[in-house]
């Protein structure tokens, strides 16, 4: 029998297994960064009053639990020893962990709390000064979901925000990241202003309204789904491409803007509707 017991002292979860092993439920993945560690510790019992195992070592390294300590009984079923272990920072060659005992329950006497957070300080400071062996040091994290599906977009949002949580412990400065995207948004934006200032050779601050349908219908017809997982830069800009040429051809024949209007809209229906008919036939090709 074992406890996952959370380091406010609550008791997570209760684990019933056999006589030589246990099955730990899926704890996800909070606070399991590197430096960083589950904020879980799991005491059990050892009946045969073994010390602890090679499975017990690897659960406390893999899954960066607090701490794992073993009870171990004596063929009375009275406590004999405690043993336990815990994760250190190591150089390569050395043990990631360090063993306690076995000890009498009488001489045990540790502070949780206190040796958690002077191990998360020290892999911390240790992680700071670690290279970053990747190609180039940096990951994209993407949350994939079927937006067939009812409760789709609230999904999604708890996927993107397990991703920022994620993201954060892994110590990527998601403040950082986000400014720098609404950044180049900006940056972006400016250059397509000045664009149409030269183009039409005049300023005026009322005049982007009017572009904000053309915008759309352009990114529609360019195949990119408006309700996202689809489409890319070169679709969207074919379809600017479409769109300036229908606008050059209908205004070349002196159509009314009102036409215009009814035009681009008519274009953004239909893209929207052959996007979806395609998500259809998509779908039902995979369920075959």
């Amino acid at each position: 029998m074992g406890v996952l017991i959370h380091r406010s002292g609550q008791v997570d979860y209760v684990v019933v297994g056999d006589a030589g092993k246990l099955m730990l439920p899926d704890i996800g993945r909070l606070r399991a960064a590197e430096g960083r560690f589950r904020g879980l510790r799991l005491v059990h019992t050892h009946v045969r009053g073994e010390a602890l195992t090679r499975d017990d070592l690897v659960d406390l390294v893999r899954l960066r639990l607090d701490l794992v300590c073993a009870i171990q009984i004596s063929p009375r079923g009275e406590v004999r020893s405690m043993h336990y272990a815990y994760n250190v920072p190591a150089e390569v060659g050395e043990l990631p962990y360090r063993d306690v005992g076995p000890l009498p329950p009488g001489q045990i006497d540790v502070d949780v709390a206190d040796l958690m957070s002077g191990l998360e300080a020290e892999f911390a400071r240790r992680t700071r000064a670690r290279d970053v062996q990747a190609k180039d040091g940096r990951a994209i994290l993407l949350h994939v979901g079927d937006k067939s599906e009812r409760d789709a977009v609230r999904r999604a949002n708890e996927g993107i925000r397990e991703l920022r949580e994620l993201a954060y412990t892994a110590g990527v400065d998601v403040p950082l990241v986000r400014f720098l995207s609404y950044v180049i948004t900006g940056v972006f934006a400016g250059i397509a202003g000045l664009m149409l200032t030269a183009l039409i050779g005049s300023a005026d601050g009322n005049i982007a309204p009017t572009y904000t349908l053309i915008a759309i219908s352009a990114v529609a017809l360019g195949g990119v789904s408006l309700a996202g997982g689809r489409g890319g830069l070169l679709g969207a800009a074919i379809g600017a491409i479409c769109i300036f040429l229908i606008q050059s051809v209908l205004t070349l024949f002196n159509v009314s803007t009102f036409v215009l209007q009814i035009a681009y809209g008519t274009i953004l229906v239909v893209a929207i509707c052959l996007t979806a008919i395609q998500d259809r036939i998509e779908k039902r090709a995979r369920q075959r």
